[in-house]
């Protein structure tokens, strides 16, 4: 019975020990993809804080081209200056709409990450519930596999000796398990 029980014992050790590390291992994805959605936040206000700079240093370079051609005596709305300014703001609006392409990318991909880190969370659930589980029958099969080994002669199972079937009298042949090729 002292073996039955350690058994029994280290199965639900072993078991809980299983279930601990998935809840662990959730928790921590869980974790990740909350850090992968905030970096997702974050990238797309950086990107958009960057987009707003780059359009702020268009604008400041676009009054120093104006500044610049009236100080010369040229008209800043007629001509090659309009032509420059144009080009300046073109080049500019490019810039700021590559860098929000750029944070938009960068979001999507950490929210990717999170989703998959979600899916690692619930896996790592699972895992631990089917480990503890195939614990349980595992060691339900090793017990009765024991019991079988260690039953009483009256049930008609091997007993480290020999082995009798059951309501047979002691005067019939009897099978040794010990050494199975010699009747007795």
């Amino acid at each position: 019975m002292c073996v039955e029980a350690l058994m029994i014992g280290g199965a639900l050790l072993s078991g809980a020990g299983q279930i601990m590390t998935g809840v662990e291992n959730s928790k921590a994805a869980k974790m990740q993809a909350q850090m992968a959605r905030q970096n997702a936040d974050l990238a797309l206000a950086q990107g958009a804080y960057q987009e707003q700079e780059i359009r702020r240093d268009v604008a400041g370079v676009l009054g120093g081209q104006q500044s610049y051609f009236a100080s010369s005596g040229l008209d800043p709305t007629v001509g090659s200056p309009v032509v420059l300014a144009a080009n300046t703001a073109a080049v500019g609006e490019v810039d700021a709409l590559l860098t929000r392409y750029g944070a938009v990318r960068d979001a999507t991909t950490y929210r990717v990450d999170a989703a998959n880190y979600d899916r690692q969370a619930k896996q790592a659930m699972m895992s631990g519930i089917f480990g503890a589980a195939t614990t349980m029958l595992n060691a339900g099969a090793s017990l009765y596999q024991w019991q079988g080994l260690h039953a009483t002669p009256s049930t008609g199972k091997a007993v480290g000796g020999t082995f009798r079937l059951p309501g047979a009298s002691y005067g019939t042949p009897s099978f040794d398990t010990t050494n199975p090729l010699r009747i007795s």
